[in-house]
């Protein structure tokens, strides 16, 4: 928050016209299953078991992929 303006005295608001430091995207997808019953689940298509490991795939993003002299967030937001 304080780069690249560090060289500022204190008490100093700077800024810019236009973005500085920050990007937003939003993706949307579909994860589709298939209900069954509990006596056969090998027969059942669950969409939550893949939705976690999606959402866990994209939390390991920025820990995994991006240098410790970057900044990035990821966010899942909303499942429904």
């Amino acid at each position: 928050h304080i780069w690249p303006y560090s060289y500022a005295p204190t008490g100093t608001v700077l800024g810019k016209s236009g973005p500085i430091m920050v990007a937003s995207s939003a993706f949307r997808f579909v994860v589709k299953g298939q209900g069954g019953h509990a006596a056969i689940p090998d027969q059942n298509v669950d969409p939550v078991v893949t939705l976690c490991h999606v959402v866990s795939a994209l939390q390991s993003i920025v820990s995994r992929e991006t240098s410790p002299r970057a900044s990035a967030v990821v966010s899942v937001t909303t499942l429904g």
